[in-house]
């Protein structure tokens, strides 16, 4: 018994010693898997960190540096004022874009082409907290040139008739509907450990390539090699684009009054429009919405789900008119990304925009913002 115990603690320290010396020496970038990139905001709830220079580390998918300037929007604070003095261009992932590089964001090439903008977008955010933050950017004397979100489909179609709250009344008590006292805090957090818990291998693989520099190095090393990341794909042991729906599937049956998803497309709409009736009220200034299509809008011919009342393009056709039924301008981006003869307009198993995508959108919402929104650079 004795010998055995001696023998786990020796394997035990080499356990140790081998991740240390692949956390201190050979792959110090583990920390880059972590990705600890938000904070609690006192107004906004969940926004970016301020002042990061942060890695963005995914292993077959991207490798950049994220930046982000005093008030936590992406890029650093050099002309961050006179940023703040043009277009502001909000949204969610597509549009904050981790996976590229900070001059590399279809916000940024906007400036290449004459115009002043600023990315407040952050990842995970809706029109709500989006409209939260154009308040809070109010609240502290700034006035932009125009406003325009960009919404990504099926994440951006959500059932806003409960958050009137973030176009009305005070800053603090709309800080209060988020929840912020003590009790929600705390459930809150109950919450988010209960789902940090591993239920499955994909949950263990999860936790171990964030917390083991060891384990990242491999599955980074493994990637990379072409049969060893096709075998893991065929095997299920990674995803594949193709094989997964992102959505409810409510999206892709007929949208009918008796369809749930109905009324998020509408609500959708309808938060857009009264968005925009508070930018006009408070700036007088343009305001549009960008619609990002989802993979199996951009590759329609690779949906698998073979049900003849499944359609993929149906939330994507019924937002857009919706939209313009509320008077709202709106870009939807499918058609130009579909006619750009790009090789590939997404990162290997995730479906955000890559770098030679965003540069094409930078130029389609160039002409959009002279065309429709009638700005000029």
């Amino acid at each position: 018994m004795a010998r055995l115990f001696q023998v786990f603690v020796a394997l035990l320290f080499a356990v140790f010693a081998v991740e240390a010396c692949f956390r201190l020496i050979i792959f110090p970038e583990y920390k880059a898997l972590q990705e600890d990139t938000f904070q609690r905001h006192p107004v906004l709830g969940h926004f970016n960190r301020p002042n990061l220079e942060l890695r963005r580390l995914k292993p077959g998918n991207y490798d950049t540096v994220v930046h982000t300037n005093a008030m936590g929007l992406r890029g650093t604070e050099t002309d961050l004022k006179k940023e703040l003095s043009g277009i502001w261009i909000g949204g969610d992932s597509n549009t904050f874009a981790a996976g590229v590089e900070d001059t590399e964001t279809y916000v940024h090439r906007l400036r290449e082409v004459g115009y002043q903008t600023a990315n407040i977008a952050s990842e995970g955010h809706n029109l709500s907290s989006q409209a939260l933050l154009l308040r809070y950017l109010a609240a502290e004397g700034y006035t932009p040139r125009a406003v325009v979100i960009g919404v990504s489909l099926y994440q951006g179609a959500v059932d806003l008739t409960e958050a009137q709250y973030t176009l009305a009344g005070s800053l603090d008590a709309a800080t209060k509907n988020t929840g912020s006292d003590a009790k929600s805090t705390l459930l809150s957090g109950l919450r988010r450990f209960g789902q940090a818990l591993p239920t499955s291998l994909r949950d263990v693989r999860a936790v171990l390539i964030t917390n083991s520099a060891t384990y990242g190095w491999l599955r980074l090393g493994m990637l990379n090699v072409p049969a060893i990341y096709n075998w893991m794909k065929e095997s299920g042991l990674r995803s594949d684009l193709n094989d997964v729906v992102s959505t409810d599937l409510d999206f892709l049956r007929p949208l009918d009054e008796a369809n749930p998803a109905t009324v998020r497309i509408s609500s959708t709409a309808d938060f857009a429009k009264q968005l925009g009736n508070w930018v006009k009220m408070t700036w007088d200034v343009p305001f549009g919405i960008i619609l990002f299509p989802a993979y199996h809008q951009m590759y329609p011919e690779r949906f698998r789900l073979k049900d003849s009342s499944l359609d993929p393009m149906r939330p994507l056709t019924a937002l857009t008119a919706a939209l313009k039924r509320n008077g709202v301008a709106v870009l939807d981006l499918l058609p130009a990304l579909k006619a750009s003869q790009i090789g590939s307009l997404v990162f290997p198993d995730d479906a955000h925009l890559n770098a030679s995508s965003h540069d094409h959108v930078a130029k389609v919402v160039a002409h959009w913002l002279e065309t429709e929104l009638s700005i000029m650079p």
